[in-house]
C-alpha cells in the first residue's frame, strides 16, 4: 500500500509487487519530475542549452539500460527529455515559430509517419512527439486568435479537470 499512498504503484509495477490502485505509470513519473523540478529550473536559469544537451546525452546513454523502470519510454531519462525540451521550447517558442522550423517539423513528422526508419521505437516516438508538439503549438496559437474557437476551448478547458477526475 505504501507505493499507492505515494502515487508510485503504477510506475513501479515492473520493479516490484504493488496493488496498482492509483493512477497510471505517468503519475509516478510526474511526481518524480515535480520533485526534481527545482534543481532543473536552477540549472536551466544558468544555461538552458547546456541542460538540454546534457539531458539528450543522458537519454542516449541510458536508452538501452533505463533508470528505475525497465520500459525505456517510461524511464527517468526518457521522460526528463520530454520535460526539459518542453521547458526549453516554451522559453524559446518565438524562435521555433519561424517558417524553417515549421517546414522542418512537417517534413520530419511526415517521414516518421510514412517511412520505416531504423530508429528505435523510443527515439522515433520522441522525435515525432517533439515535432508534433512544435506544430500543434504553432497551430494552436494561430487558431486561438478566432473568438469563437477561443471561447469553445476556454469552456472545454474549464471542464477538463472535472472530466479528468471522473476518468
Amino acid at each position: 500500500y505504501f507505493f499507492t499512498l505515494i502515487g508510485m504503484d503504477g510506475y513501479l509495477i515492473s520493479n516490484t509487487t504493488t496493488y496498482y490502485i492509483l493512477g497510471e505509470w505517468f503519475l509516478g513519473m510526474i511526481i518524480i519530475l515535480y520533485l526534481i523540478f527545482p534543481i532543473i529550473l536552477k540549472l536551466f536559469k544558468k544555461n538552458d542549452k547546456l541542460v538540454l544537451i546534457a539531458t539528450i546525452f543522458l537519454y542516449l546513454i541510458f536508452l538501452e539500460k533505463p533508470i528505475i523502470n525497465p520500459n525505456s519510454f517510461w524511464s527517468l531519462t526518457s521522460c526528463l527529455l520530454s520535460f526539459v525540451f518542453g521547458i526549453f521550447f516554451i522559453k524559446h517558442r518565438k524562435k521555433f515559430q519561424k517558417k524553417p522550423f515549421i517546414l522542418i517539423s512537417i517534413i520530419i513528422c511526415l517521414i516518421l509517419i510514412t517511412i520505416k526508419l531504423t530508429l528505435t521505437y523510443d527515439i522515433s516516438n520522441h522525435l515525432l512527439g517533439i515535432y508534433l508538439f512544435i506544430l500543434l503549438t504553432i497551430i494552436g496559437e494561430k487558431i486561438m486568435k478566432y473568438k469563437i474557437i477561443n471561447k469553445i476551448f476556454t469552456e472545454l478547458n474549464n471542464l477538463s479537470y472535472p472530466i479528468f477526475l471522473i476518468h
